[in-house]
């Protein structure tokens, strides 16, 4: 079986939660899990706002796939 990746370098988590949608109604498998990498690149995005549209890729994802294990990896800050 060969896996299914998709990797988008550069995107916020704005940019993935208006996109997601997009992927997950031309995916053709149901996945095992997902692993979501976040964060390196929303430095000037609110905690708030972080955390709206993670939940919104979250919430899309789990519709989509409802028994699939989500992992989500996100950067710390360093105060």
């Amino acid at each position: 079986m060969r896996p299914t990746q998709l990797a988008q370098s550069g995107w916020t988590v704005q940019s993935l939660s208006q996109n997601v949608q997009t992927w997950l109604n031309a995916a053709t498998v149901v996945l095992s899990f997902v692993l979501i990498n976040i964060g390196a690149n929303d430095t000037a995005t609110s905690q708030a706002n972080f955390e709206l549209y993670l939940a919104d890729v979250l919430d899309k994802v789990h519709a989509k796939w409802p028994s699939t294990t989500i992992l989500v990896w996100k950067i710390w800050r360093r105060d």
